[in-house]
Formats: C-alpha cells, sequence, structure tokens
C-alpha cells in the first residue's frame, strides 16, 4: 500500500507559517531620515496593536509600611493602577538623601519569579548577610547603595498578585497563559495591562519629592527586560534602559523553542516587528543590551543577532555610541558591574 502524505504535525505547521512571515515594519535603513520615519510608523503601530489603555483613576497612594535595611529604607507603596486593580511595590531610598535633594530613580523589574518584586529589591536579604559576605545583594540593592532611588512593583500574577494554591489560580495550567487567553476573550491585552502599571508607577513617582523626574529609568532581566523594553518604548519619561536576558529573536524563542508565556506578548507583532525592532524604538535614549554566554533561555547566537540589529537603528538614528552591548560570563542573569556604569554615566548627572 502507497504511503500517504500526511500532515498531521502543528508543531511542523507552525515553523512553516513562519517561513511566511516578514515583519512589514521592520527596519531596514541607514539615513536619519529613515529612522524617523521607521521609529513614528512602529510606534504608532505598536500603540495601535497593544489596545485601549485602562481608564485614569487617582492613584490613592499609600505607604503601608517602612523598614531599616541598613544603607537604605525599604518602604511598601500600594497604589490605584485602574478602576478594579491595585499594584504593590518596595521604593527603595538611599539613607544619605538630604533634605529638598532630589535624586534619579529606578524602575526595578523582576523577571518570570513567583516572588515578584523581592527578587530586585533584595526582601530576602537581611543587611547583616550582605555584610557578611552570606548572601550577595541584590541589583536594587547594589544600585541603592550607589545613590538610585529604586521603585520595585509587581507584574499580574507576580508577587502579591499572584493568586490561589502556590500562587495559581488555576491549578495545572500556565497562570500566564490563562490570564493571557480571558484576556483575549475580553478583548484586553495582558502586556498592556502590565505596561498602564509601568506608566502609573511613573506617575506614583513623579509625586514623590526625593524623585529627580527627569532622570528616570529602568532595568529588568527575562520579562522585566521585556517590560523594561516595551515601557522605554512607549513612555518618553524613561531616559536610560537597561534589557538584561531579553534579546533574541521572535523565530528563535517563540517557533523554534516555545519559550515563552501569555505575559510576553502584543497579538500580531511579528507580522510588523521581531524583537529587536522594538527594542530599536528605545533610540536615541541610551540603552545597554546584556546577554550571558552562558544564557539558558535565549540562545546567544539569537541575542548577537538582535544586538546587531538594534546597533543598526541607532547608527541610522545618529547615536551609535548611546547603545552597549554587553556579552558577559555569566547565565540568564545581570552583569551587575556593567549596570552601574552605564547608570552612572547617563543618570547620575
Amino acid at each position: 500500500m502507497k504511503e500517504i502524505n500526511t500532515k498531521y504535525s502543528m508543531v511542523q505547521y507552525f515553523i512553516e507559517r513562519e517561513k511566511e512571515i516578514k515583519p512589514g515594519l521592520a527596519f531596514n535603513g541607514s539615513t536619519k531620515d529613515d529612522f524617523q520615519k521607521w521609529h513614528n510608523k512602529l510606534k504608532n503601530k505598536l500603540i495601535e496593536l497593544l489596545g485601549e489603555f485602562p481608564k485614569q483613576v487617582p492613584l490613592n497612594s499609600k505607604v503601608i509600611a517602612r523598614a531599616d535595611c541598613g544603607d537604605h529604607w525599604r518602604e511598601k507603596i500600594v497604589i490605584d493602577t485602574e478602576e478594579h486593580f491595585s499594584v504593590p511595590a518596595w521604593l527603595l531610598l538611599p539613607k544619605d538623601l538630604k533634605p529638598n535633594e532630589k535624586r534619579p530613580v529606578l524602575l526595578g523589574l523582576h523577571g518570570h519569579r513567583d516572588g515578584g518584586k523581592d527578587h530586585p529589591a533584595g526582601v530576602s536579604i537581611s543587611y547583616s548577610d550582605r555584610l557578611a559576605g552570606i548572601s550577595k545583594p541584590s541589583v536594587g540593592q547594589e544600585l541603592v547603595k550607589e545613590g538610585y532611588i529604586v521603585f520595585c512593583p509587581d507584574s499580574r500574577g507576580f508577587g502579591e498578585l499572584s493568586e490561589g494554591e502556590e500562587g495559581n489560580p488555576y491549578p495545572g495550567k500556565d497562570k500566564c497563559d490563562a490570564h493571557f487567553i480571558r484576556g483575549l476573550i475580553l478583548g484586553i491585552n495582558l502586556i498592556t495591562l502590565n505596561i498602564w502599571d509601568l506608566i502609573k508607577s511613573i506617575d506614583y513617582l513623579e509625586t514623590r519629592p526625593e524623585v529627580a523626574s527627569d532622570r528616570i529609568g529602568s532595568f529588568g532581566l527575562s520579562w522585566g527586560g521585556t517590560r523594561s523594553t516595551y515601557i522605554s518604548a512607549i513612555d518618553d519619561r524613561i531616559k536610560a534602559t537597561v534589557v538584561s536576558g531579553y534579546s533574541t529573536t521572535t523565530k528563535h524563542y517563540a517557533i523554534d523553542t516555545a519559550n515563552f508565556c501569555g505575559s510576553q506578548f502584543v497579538p500580531q507583532m511579528y507580522c510588523y516587528a521581531d524583537v529587536g525592532d522594538i527594542i530599536g524604538l528605545s533610540a536615541p535614549k541610551p540603552l545597554l543590551l546584556q546577554t550571558g554566554i552562558d544564557e539558558e533561555c535565549f540562545s546567544v547566537e539569537s541575542g548577537i543577532k538582535c544586538h546587531e540589529h538594534v546597533k543598526k537603528i541607532y547608527s541610522a538614528a545618529g547615536e551609535p555610541a548611546k547603545v552597549r552591548t554587553d556579552l558577559f560570563c555569566g547565565g540568564h542573569q545581570y552583569d551587575i558591574p556593567e549596570i552601574i556604569k552605564f547608570f552612572k554615566e547617563y543618570l547620575l548627572i
């Protein structure tokens, strides 16, 4: 009997369909005029695809706790970001802040970890353990030591914004995927809500007397790198950006390896732009891209390809020196010394 040519594989189906995709607004220019036209078109398309942001509501901000962390104060902040939702955050304040002094502030954005904001803020790491060398300081603790104010909010589904047994309201299912699908049913994009929470976080920080509102930066690892990318692309109040453990290509992490979750995506975005294009929307703002050579989540090759594309965008924008690519010895992690050097150059004025 002659063998029938069957095509039963959905995995192979998506691999073949990806080959048909040519992102329509991928950057392919070389001049400043090319850059400006591209930047305007892609940013407008991104805003269109994100969909409608929630309605503005009063922040109703509250400081509900304050802890002495040795070399800094840690405040627990809660803000309302929309009618049916509040976001908790840690605010790290250097102890050497003088009366009426204003300091640069950094959004510290956690990755895909259940502890959420606790990780960049170093909540589980005591001051005595840090002094004794028992525990290494978190990235947020290192940066507050350098004189920055650091604001670490939970993203939706993580930290205190997780629910249910072991932080998952959907036992046996990926909570990010469940939130994503529920949102689509209601015409809501999950990533849009998370970006909105960061916009409202910046609104809150601008009310703080200690904050220099013209010197706001962001840093994030993995899912935090995704959010750092998008808030920098959307909100011009971000003046310098660090993206760690997120430089890759859509083909690599979404099609070849399926290394993603429902929190990460803007529906239809790949029809118009790849990861490097969205990162490149930060141009001409200062940008640091970090990829570890032992990166466990994305291939180094896809990271380098993304880096090169972003550098091409910055060159066309006339600011090639404003983007730094850091290929370092390490895995899916921060290269903290380079982050310190980067923000010192661009925000500690």
